[in-house]
């Protein structure tokens, strides 16, 4: 989704053409709601809250794969 929403890698092929993009981006969610091997899921975080919690805490939700 990083290199989607940036124009980055094979997806430089959609920079000049926003409908196109999002024609594409919503194939994509009509997919993934049609396989049930992707059920979905939603989160919402308190922003100030986790800026709160301990350095040790916050490292384990690091994911910068």
């Amino acid at each position: 989704m990083k290199e989607f929403a940036q124009w980055k890698s094979e997806f430089g092929q959609f920079k000049d053409d926003e409908s196109r993009r999002q024609e594409f981006f919503a194939e994509l969610v009509r997919t993934l709601y049609k396989e049930r091997r992707f059920p979905g899921v939603g989160c919402s975080v308190d922003l100030t809250a986790f800026a709160g919690l301990p350095k040790t805490c916050k490292e384990a939700f690091r994911n910068d794969a």
